[in-house]
């Protein structure tokens, strides 16, 4: 996307201004365009990141009570007969794809506003440091900011825009640094003044050049610094959230006895017995240390000896010093008032820290473990499963009044609620779907580990001890392959070589499908019944996953096919298959989306955020004297077989 709609410089055809002060006494108005103004504020971060923004938005007339409805830029902002406002932070997508002017949605900050100088704040008193911009947006009243040399988060902005406010120097009701609305100069107000027209806003500082260190900013301003504002009690995130300790306090003590010896993995660690001295033998194998998990919130540990019933956990830890609330090494999240976004984030951190769970579609989700009967697949979680997720990652606590101290509790139904609807997750690894065995990435790397690949957002649902792929395969070893593969449908009557190469096509497709953005569908078509039209689509299946596909009854229209591609890939499943259709195969529009495109966005039955899925799934379908026609004839590989 060309972020310099207009071909302009920033700050061209600005005249000089003096930097000894604020300039209030300029006869001259500086003119640029809002373009302008926004390529300045931002500079070089504009492409950056991919879908992350500025915002603006424009209102007619009189702005007062309306709804200011944000829009991303670049957009057309040269009517400067409207109300012009631009936010001071970049801002992504939610998950509709939509963008708001909201604090889960905003990135760095580049700018602050400081509000009503001239009439409630004497601008004079920023002579000690002179704005980048200053816009009158009403008779004597204006507006000024400060560009930031390097962006800023979210809570330094705020604490900054909270010491320019205790200092007098900014309307109380401009408050908050990183969602802030803030005028352009080229607009209007059109807020009603004694029956006056609207007022043309007037830019008359313009100096892009000026860049601004917060610290700069509070040293030249005399103001209270950011960070002790941010540490106080209201403001500092420690209150509510004290992540657990890098290293488990039991493993910790262990070691610093010198009883630690390895770990085993899977939480399991080897050590010494601490009573080893009453061994028969006076010798230590076979005594583990087991981390908290859901089996036991304190950990275990099991020594193989006589004693082994004598000496459990209590006693390991009691020996150790160590207290139940070490042992079990969870965060703490702290509920207080008025800290609902950083209670909410904390929760996030910790569901993202588990390994569990993982946003899909939009949603919060985790994956299924594959059985010998079901297999693995994504599963959404609701708002009760989440619940306990959160019980389990960590302890939760509020103050109470009436003892003086803090308390355990569950996780409140109020901020599980707000994460479980949240429109965009900043700590969840996003999963893109699920694949039953090794997979190419995108730079042509194998991979061969089962669970979460960050590099692709893939789970690997699978044993890798099942699999033996050659580091460097042969083309005799390829040769053989394909030999065993032809031999596996010899006995299927195709009409002609293109549908036995239409069936292995199926084969190399079901086993590389999580690879491929896209792919094309599969339909097996006969003249008569018994032709084995259903034995070779589940043949081609069985390649994409070791469970056995099950068969759905193809869609009559378009609605109904929506629907049920919805709810299909929700799950990330390996196979979809159409068996035993007596229709033709009909371009229903949904359909030939889910074969073109990646991803497909509807909305939920039953839920309220609209879900975005992929596509990467093995389309099957099959059924006698029908066939794929019209546009859907193009996205799919007719197999005919004739007995």
């Amino acid at each position: 996307m060309d972020t310099n709609m207009n071909g302009a410089t920033p700050g061209q055809d600005t005249p000089p201004q003096s930097d000894t002060g604020a300039a209030t006494n300029s006869e001259i108005d500086v003119e640029i365009t809002n373009d302008q103004f926004i390529l300045a504020v931002f500079h070089d971060d504009l492409n950056e990141q991919e879908n992350v923004w500025p915002l603006v938005c424009s209102i007619s007339g009189n702005p007062e009570g309306e709804k200011y409805w944000a829009q991303a830029w670049p957009c057309d902002t040269s009517d400067a007969t409207k109300n012009w406002y631009a936010q001071p932070s970049l801002f992504a997508q939610n998950a509709s794809g939509e963008y708001r002017a909201q604090r889960n949605l905003a990135r760095k900050v580049y700018c602050v506003m400081l509000d009503d100088l001239g009439t409630k704040v004497p601008i004079e008193r920023l002579n000690a440091c002179p704005p980048t911009w200053l816009i009158e947006t009403s008779p004597m009243n204006h507006q000024a900011g400060y560009i930031f040399e390097v962006p800023i988060d979210g809570e330094k902005a705020d604490a900054l825009k909270v010491s320019l406010i205790e200092a007098g120097l900014c309307d109380k009701g401009a408050s908050g640094g990183m969602t802030r609305w803030m005028r352009l100069p080229a607009a209007i107000n059109g807020k009603p003044k004694h029956g006056s027209p609207p007022f043309r806003c007037k830019l008359k500082i313009w100096r892009p050049e000026r860049y601004f260190t917060v610290e700069e900013i509070v040293e030249r301003l005399k103001l209270s610094p950011p960070e002790v504002l941010a540490s106080s009690p209201i403001e500092s995130e420690s209150d509510v959230y004290s992540p657990r300790a890098h290293e488990n306090a039991v493993i910790s003590a262990l070691k610093t006895k010198r009883l630690y010896k390895q770990s085993l993995g899977n939480g399991v660690h080897d050590v010494t017995c601490p009573w080893v001295s009453e061994h028969t033998d006076h010798v230590d194998h076979g005594s583990a240390y087991f981390e908290p998990s859901g089996r036991s919130y304190r950990g275990g540990f099991r020594c193989q000896h006589s004693h082994g019933d004598k000496y459990r956990i209590s006693q390991l830890l009691d020996f150790l010093g160590v207290t139940t609330r070490a042992a079990i090494n969870k965060s703490i999240i702290t509920v207080e008032p008025g800290q609902i976004d950083r209670i909410v984030d904390s929760a996030e951190r910790e569901l993202a820290a588990s390994k569990r769970c993982f946003q899909y579609a939009g949603y919060i989700a985790t994956v299924r473990d594959a059985s010998n009967s079901e297999d693995a697949g994504v599963k959404q979680m609701s708002q009760a499963a989440l619940l306990r997720e959160l019980s389990r990652c960590a302890v939760w606590m509020r103050f109470d009044s009436q003892t003086g101290r803090k308390v355990v509790i569950d996780p409140p139904p109020k901020h599980v609620g707000i994460l479980w609807d949240s429109e965009i997750y900043a700590h969840l690894p996003k999963l893109n779907g699920i694949v039953r065995q090794p997979y190419l990435r995108r730079d042509g790397t194998l991979a061969t580990a089962a669970g979460f690949d960050p590099m692709t957002g893939m789970f690997g649902a699978f044993s890798p001890a099942l699999f033996n792929v050659p580091d460097k395969p042969t083309k005799q070893q390829a040769n053989d392959a394909l030999l065993e593969l032809r031999d596996l449908i010899s006995e299927f009557d195709f009409r002609h070589s293109d549908d036995r190469a239409g069936a292995l096509a199926g084969i190399f497709t079901a086993v590389i499908r999580g690879s491929l953005p896209l792919a094309p569908m599969f339909h097996v078509s006969a003249p008569v019944m018994a032709s084995g039209k259903t034995y070779l689509c589940s043949l081609i299946a069985s390649f994409a996953s070791g469970i056995e596909a099950s068969a759905l009854m193809f869609p009559r229209n378009n609605e109904e096919c929506r629907k049920l591609l919805m709810s299909e890939l929700l799950t990330s499943p390996p196979v979809i298959m159409f068996d035993n259709m007596s229709t033709d195969v009909v371009p229903l529009d949904s359909l030939c989306a889910a074969l073109t495109l990646p991803y497909i966005t509807d909305r939920v039955l039953s839920m309220t955020k609209t879900a975005k899925v992929g596509t990467r799934t093995l389309f099957l379908s099959s059924g006698n004297n029908v066939h794929p026609i019209e546009d859907v004839a193009r996205r799919c590989v007719s197999i005919n077989l004739d007995p």
